[in-house]
């Protein structure tokens, strides 16, 4: 469990061989509560950074490979669709918060080297931008 971004994900994954991502994403084409499941490559560079030191993930997944820096040979990311990108607070919406169980079981699933179970339902995305 990890809430910051960029490089310091990747000093929690770095050592690994395959990373499962969970976070929430804002795309507007997708109802709230959608998962989706995409790879780094999939995401644009952000232009919504928290600070100048701040990197997003596929910014820094290409930093960490021009340093030779270990990073895991496979990335996954699951991703909630959510509306308010905004505002932070202690619970989830509900269509999120309904959605948070069949992530568990995605990730528990492709931990395992498993596939997705048949009963969720995961949109595989093309280029996402953020």
């Amino acid at each position: 469990e990890n809430e910051r971004g960029g490089m310091d994900v990747l000093d929690e994954i770095g050592p690994f061989e395959r990373a499962i991502l969970v976070d929430g994403i804002k795309t507007g084409k997708n109802p709230p509560g959608t998962l989706l499941m995409l790879s780094p490559t999939q995401l644009q560079p952000t232009r919504r950074l928290s600070g100048f030191h701040d990197l997003d993930l596929p910014t820094a997944i290409e930093l960490a490979k021009r340093l030779s820096l270990p990073i895991p040979n496979e990335i996954t990311i699951l991703a909630v669709e959510i509306v308010d990108d905004i505002n932070f607070g202690e619970e989830c919406t509900p269509k999120v918060a309904a959605a948070i169980s069949s992530a568990a079981q995605v990730v528990a699933s492709l931990a395992r080297g498993d596939s997705i179970p048949p009963n969720i339902k995961v949109s595989f995305q093309e280029l996402i931008h953020l």
